[in-house]
């Protein structure tokens, strides 16, 4: 049900990830809530301010690129509970979350459903989530790393963003593409999470997450240097080098540019503004 959709190998998967890490930033924020073009989250990445976003939204936009720099820097360490707090802990510095990369203590309650979380037990929850990770490979481990880190809800805040990053760094270092919930299906995967909280039944937010999220590329005819119907007797080129990949995915990111653009015209900015809390769903 879950096959691997792409051919990438991990080098391959993280030149496609940083091509895109902008467009990643982006789709977080808006899942969070913060009313950021593309274009603008393109300036923040860059280093420069925008005019119209709060300090602390420019923060949370900030601290996402910072957890991006880690997740591809750490694609060889095996993901784990520790690396799990860390993520947390760099989406929520400099006052963006409460308590960031410390597990809750206290009761939370969820936005838009009657369901609430337990409160964590940090080392069963620790075995639990590594438990998990010795499970089978392929992209539907992924997908339960995304669904399990949402619904244990760990910490006081950024859950989905914890979750986002942590099933990304599994995913690419295997070479199964990005997660990247885009602008126009938001709406379809906050309901599919509700459903998901309150059934504890992850198979449809897991078939949603895998058609319509989860985005790669296949490199194999440009790893062989063969074409569909080319002659299968030319010399295969031994090695895609970076300047190829740069190529191939400027193409897939100029593509997403322009789709953020469409996705965004034409919205009304909401006048309430403030990054995205977790109690939103």
């Amino acid at each position: 049900m879950f096959e691997n959709k792409f051919d990438m190998t991990q080098e391959e998967n993280v030149w496609y990830a940083k091509r895109l890490v902008v467009d990643s930033i982006w789709k977080e924020a808006r899942l969070e809530g913060i009313n950021v073009t593309f274009p603008d989250t393109a300036e923040i990445f860059e280093g420069r301010t925008v005019s119209g976003l709060s300090v602390n939204e420019t923060i949370a936009i900030n601290n996402l690129k910072h957890a991006w720099e880690y997740c591809l820097q750490e694609i060889e360490v095996p993901l784990d509970f520790r690396m799990l707090k860390e993520f947390n802990q760099l989406i929520g510095e400099a006052g963006v979350t409460r308590e960031p990369g410390k597990v809750r203590t206290v009761d939370v309650r969820i936005g838009g459903t009657t369901w609430r979380p337990d409160i964590p037990n940090e080392q069963m929850d620790k075995e639990g989530f590594e438990s998990m990770l010795r499970g089978p490979e392929g992209p539907e481990k992924g997908l339960d790393i995304m669904c399990w880190v949402c619904r244990k809800q760990l910490f006081f805040d950024g859950n989905k963003r914890t979750a986002q990053l942590a099933a990304n760094h599994y995913l690419i270092s295997q070479g199964f593409g990005i997660l990247a919930i885009a602008e126009n299906k938001l709406s379809r995967f906050r309901k599919a999470l509700t459903d998901f909280y309150e059934t504890n039944e992850p198979t449809p937010l897991k078939l949603f997450l895998y058609e319509d999220c989860l985005v790669g590329t296949d490199f194999s005819k440009e790893r062989t240097g063969q074409k569909i119907n080319e002659d299968k007797s030319k010399p295969a080129v031994p090695h895609l080098g970076p300047r190829k990949m740069d190529d191939i995915v400027a193409g897939a990111t100029r593509a997403s540019a322009a789709q953020a653009g469409r996705d965004f015209q034409g919205q009304n900015r909401n006048p309430q503004r403030g990054v995205g809390r977790e109690d939103d769903v």
